[in-house]
């Protein structure tokens, strides 16, 4: 019986050899990917985790983020210092290094430093920051010890697969030339110089999907970006990114595809001490992404921003 049955699948694999049709498994990997917006651990949010602990800034979302295989967010001020700052009219955020804890509680696995309020403590806080995030096992990229770690790749591999990371800010508190990093001070990586494209070009070469974070925009502009943002987003695809996210304008604005890319052009506040309506109205951006078609398979999972978390819609 065992000799016939074998006689019977050598024949059924000469049938579709000859017929042009190879018998094969086709491999359904995906590789998943959520991103956020900004995460700002001073100020009100800080001041919660004082009274609450680390668990707090992500309780209601940390079940949806742990599931992705990289989670990503830009984390808003420095991790430094021993007290929580800022205020409704003095746009500082520092908190201790310990609340930085509350990331990996979170699920976060990678956060963009390339903001304008990199420079809140300043370099030393910067510095204390990158040190800390090294300390937690948490990725970093868009800020460095000089420039060329400033603007280098960061690759998490999952699956056999190499996913990178570059980000880039078109602004800073302190101003874009102070801020940027140089061959010999620390800082963050500046979106004012075709440097960004070779950067773009020469990472692709070395990854099989390539994510660009942006701080650009315009505060409180809802919905549409600005012709700047478009026209970055634009070459940035054209020169090799696969996909785009962005942040600063603290409220939500469109997502879109343009060749068979995903841009995110602003994801809104996550963790933050949000007040007026756009503010508190965010997402997680989960993207599924198929090795074998290149496909990105976009979902949008709406949050709410409440008593400074975010928390997941109910319809």
């Amino acid at each position: 019986m065992e000799k016939l049955r074998a006689i019977a699948v050598l024949l059924i694999n000469w049938v579709l050899l000859t017929c042009g049709v190879v018998a094969q498994e086709v491999p359904t990997q995906k590789i998943s990917l959520a991103f956020v917006g900004d995460v700002m651990l001073a100020r009100g949010v800080g001041r919660k985790i004082l009274n609450y602990g680390n668990d707090y800034p992500f309780a209601k979302v940390k079940d949806i983020l742990s599931k992705a295989d990289i989670a990503f967010a830009n984390l808003e001020g420095a991790l430094t210092g021993k007290q929580v700052s800022g205020s409704s009219k003095v746009y500082i955020f520092c908190s201790p290094p310990s609340f930085g804890e509350s990331l990996v509680k979170g699920g976060i696995d990678i956060v963009s430093l390339a903001n304008n309020h990199a420079h809140d403590g300043g370099v030393k806080g910067l510095l204390e920051t990158m040190g800390t995030l090294d300390k937690l096992g948490i990725k970093y990229v868009g800020a460095g010890r000089n420039s060329l770690e400033a603007r280098s790749l960061r690759i998490i591999e999952v699956g056999g697969k190499r996913i990178g990371f570059l980000a880039y800010t078109d602004l800073s508190n302190i101003g874009l030339a102070v801020a940027s990093a140089t061959s010999s001070r620390p800082g963050v990586a500046s979106a004012r110089t075709e440097q960004v494209f070779e950067d773009i070009r020469q990472a692709k070469r070395e990854v099989d999907l390539l994510v660009v974070s942006f701080h650009w925009g315009v505060e409180g502009q809802v919905g549409e970006p600005n012709s700047r943002q478009k026209s970055l987003a634009y070459r940035s695809v054209e020169e090799g990114a696969d996909i785009i996210v962005g942040h600063h304008p603290h409220v939500l604005q469109k997502i879109e595809v343009y060749r068979d890319k995903t841009i995110a052009y602003s994801l809104g506040n996550f963790v933050f001490d949000s007040h007026s309506s756009p503010a508190t109205r965010t997402m997680i951006l989960w993207i599924d992404w198929f090795p074998q078609t290149g496909e990105q398979k976009i979902t949008q999972i709406p949050c709410y921003i409440r008593s400074f978390r975010p928390e997941p819609v109910k319809f």
